[in-house]
């Protein structure tokens, strides 16, 4: 119910400023498809801009206020507008009317997309991208004083956040369902913004069509739902160009700051998030110049000075300055984070225009199996055999690092942009460099740079085809110029829409992420055995349709156990108190991201592997989880009790740790059951020769008795001696006078213990 009225209130919140910024723009003599695409995406940058100030301040919260005063003036403009929305209205209907096969289709999809994004939490594949800002919920603030910080996992410094910090809309509701609202508002900008340039070339049934085709890549079908932080990021770059041929028509203040900050927001996410904004950048530059001259554009900014001034502080926020100037140089390395870099030069880069040429002819998962069952022939493995002939022998692994395969998969990550994509959208590319009018050809050289640079700096591996959104996202337009009426009849409009919708279910149905229905077993006849599937556990998010994960609230646990190969995400919460910190080891900030969800009274801190116990008992840190990974030996030392450690051995590896304050024993059981605090027993003259007699007899009962308890299996050996302690036998098994453990005190223990163990090393040099 609680997450059903936090999505619920940000759904409400949306919708009220999109038909405010919608109803303003319309007044303002844009199109009702330049409104509507300003409209989506304009209040996501007021959201975000405002986020990032609130925890740059340390107050989330104080965002709220400014959220209900927004929605306040949203009311107001759409009551003041409400003429405007009526003729918005009767253009829609009118423009169903014109297309009522294609519309209906439309309609259906649309509806379906937004259930999903409504209706489902976030898939595994986008808990990476949320892991970090899950954690800046419990953090509030960018700037804690973390001394224990597991490198850069968790930092939401390390990447743009002008698009994840979007996920504080839900997840400060401690939910992320309908997080997907932010990829289906991004899918829908894509859609008007096309159809916007595209009339600059074409009538509107071909602008209409273009627009469908784009909408078909199936990269964007399937992140259409999701969080959507890539669409996002496209969709802004696609409105800079819309405000761009704005200004080139018209010079104006308004479309001069809307360009300005549609280039700034789409720096989002990490890997070459830079390179798109700053070709853009470049254009815009040259392409203004050339038609206005320089002069003309400061008394344009001279006379939106009120508006300036907001701009000029929202730009500050979205040029992500502020991160650099936090993190000083170091940041500059963020620019590249995580992502391989090719180190073949122009070899690797030839290399892998070639590889991604191949990729591109992306004809679907259908097309494959129908070609194996039809033909006993596979498109895909044709395409492979290819590559290695044409390129394999000179080029060899060359601008790679992972061997070269094509997977056509309706997945996040995998996902290329369909057969339109290479079919219609490159040549329109080509001919418009070939062909085109200035403005047209300069975008193209633009985009072709863009792709230059993409093949040159990141190295080839399977999911690079995010780095190609903004080509293909920015370029579908181009289909427009390349498809005019005369070459384009109505019979041939009809066929690529329909083959367009027919894509767009192909793509909505059969996401991987959240999959309408079941098709496992289809998948596994096309690949079989195949390490990118297994990797990614795809076959068993397949296995399954969506429809009966809606009303679950163990969506997270069970994602988990597909991730982990055990429950640790329910037991692990249930041996650990309630608000207790805990410092956590992990591999992959994902794997981390159910418990900061899930688990908020939990205050968990990133602790590195090298950290030691010492420092980590510094910190008031009582527990401590290696979350996918085992002990370092030379790190964990005494007084460590394993709590947990996964029972099934296919299960990635793991163990919790209970760290008991100085002074403190704490029995130990082999299986945990609660903590059990041993009380010492008091030697009543430790000094005297008979209570020296006492603990030197007890001590070595200990040491000697233990040495034969060690689990012979190797996982369970390497666990009993990293965490530098004996797991005893079973009190059944044990004498009743082994039972007895007497430590020393602490202010001599060390020196006592060394002696025992010179004696012991002693006694058996001489019994050998």
């Amino acid at each position: 119910m609680t997450e059903a009225m936090a999505v619920g209130a940000a759904a409400a919140e949306i919708a009220v400023l999109c038909l405010a910024v919608f109803a303003v723009l319309r007044s303002q003599e844009r199109t009702d498809a330049e409104a509507a695409a300003c409209a989506l995406v304009l209040p996501l940058m007021f959201l975000s801009g405002l986020f990032q100030l609130a925890f740059l301040l340390g107050r989330p919260s104080a965002a709220i206020p400014f959220e209900i005063g927004a929605v306040l003036l949203g009311l107001k403009a759409i009551f003041q507008h409400r003429a405007t929305l009526r003729h918005a209205a009767a253009a829609m209907v009118h423009g169903v009317r014109a297309h009522r096969f294609a519309s209906f289709f439309i309609a259906a999809a649309a509806a379906y997309l937004f259930f999903q994004a409504v209706a489902l939490p976030a898939g595994l594949g986008s808990w990476n991208d949320l892991a970090s800002m899950a954690f800046l919920e419990s953090r509030r603030t960018f700037f804690p004083a973390d001394l224990l910080g597991n490198a850069r996992l968790l930092d939401p410094l390390a990447e743009s956040l002008n698009g994840p910090i979007l996920f504080h809309l839900l997840l400060r509701a401690g939910t992320d369902r309908g997080l997907g609202l932010l990829g289906f508002m991004a899918y829908l900008a894509i859609g008007f913004a096309t159809y916007a340039l595209a009339r600059r070339y074409a009538w509107p049934p071909t602008a209409f069509t273009t627009a469908l085709v784009v909408l078909s890549f199936p990269r964007l079908v399937v992140q259409a739902s999701g969080p959507g932080v890539e669409l996002l990021a496209a969709a802004s770059a696609l409105l800079c160009l819309m405000s761009l041929y704005r200004l080139l028509e018209r010079p104006n203040g308004g479309d001069l700051i809307l360009a300005g900050l549609f280039l700034l927001f789409s720096i989002s996410g990490g890997q070459m998030s830079f390179a798109f904004p700053v070709v853009l950048a470049a254009l815009a530059v040259v392409l203004l110049y050339r038609r206005h001259g320089g002069r003309i554009w400061w008394g344009v900014l001279a006379e939106q000075r009120g508006r300036l001034l907001a701009a000029a502080a929202a730009a500050a926020v979205f040029s992500q300055l502020w991160r650099v100037l936090a993190r000083g140089i170091e940041s500059q390395e963020l620019i590249a984070g995580g992502m391989a870099p090719n180190t073949g030069g122009l070899a690797g880069a030839l290399a892998n225009l070639i590889r991604y040429g191949l990729e591109s002819i992306h004809l679907t998962l259908p097309l494959e199996h129908a070609g194996r069952w039809l033909f006993g022939f596979s498109p895909m493995g044709a395409l492979e055999s290819l590559y290695g002939w044409l390129a394999a022998p000179l080029l060899g692994q060359v601008g790679a690092v992972a061997p070269f395969q094509i997977r056509w998969l309706p997945d996040g990550s995998l996902a290329w942009f369909g057969p339109f994509g290479f079919l219609l959208l490159l040549p329109a590319v080509a001919y418009a460099l070939w062909r085109g009018p200035r403005r047209i050809k300069a975008i193209a050289l633009a985009l072709a740079v863009y792709g230059y640079l993409v093949t040159l700096v990141p190295a080839w591996q399977p999911g690079n085809a995010r780095h190609f959104t903004f080509f293909f996202v920015c370029g579908g337009f181009f289909i427009a110029f390349f498809l005019p009426p005369w070459r384009l009849t109505t019979m041939g409009k009809h066929v690529l829409q329909g083959l367009s919708l027919a894509l767009i279910v192909y793509a909505g149905l059969l996401n991987t992420a959240s999959p309408a229905v079941g098709y496992a077993g289809w998948m596994a006849a096309v690949y079989g055995p195949d390490e990118v599937i297994a990797a990614q556990s795809l076959l068993l998010r397949t296995r399954q349709g969506f429809w009966h994960r809606l009303g679950e609230d163990r969506w997270h646990s069970e994602e988990g156990k597909r991730l982990f190969g055990d429950d640790r995400l329910l037991r692990l919460p249930e041996l650990i108190g309630p608000g207790r910190p805990v410092g956590v080891c992990f591999s992959r900030p994902e794997r981390l991201y159910p418990l900061l969800l899930r688990r908020p009274k939990l205050q968990i801190i990133p602790v590195s592997g090298e950290t030691s116990p010492a420092k980590i008992r510094a910190q008031g840190i009582e527990y401590l989880l290696y979350l996918d990974t085992l002990p370092d030996r030379s790190v964990i030392g005494p007084g460590l009790r394993q709590l947990w450690r996964p029972a099934d051995g296919k299960a990635l590896p793991g163990a919790l740790f209970f760290l008991p304050r100085e002074g403190h024993v704490h029995a130990w059981a082999g299986v945990y059951c609660e903590p059990a605090r041993i009380p010492r027993q008091k030697i009543s003259n430790p000094i005297s020769r008979v209570g020296f007699r006492k603990f030197f007899r007890s001590s070595m009962i200990f040491l000697l008795s233990s040495q034969s308890t060690i689990p012979q299996n190797s996982d369970q050996r390497m666990s009993a001696s990293a965490t530098g302690f004996r797991s005893m036998k079973q009190p059944s098994s044990i004498p009743s006078w082994k039972k007895v453990v007497i430590m020393p005190r602490a202010f001599w223990e060390s020196a006592l213990i060394s002696s025992i163990s010179s004696v012991e090393r002693f006694l058996r040099v001489s019994l050998d």
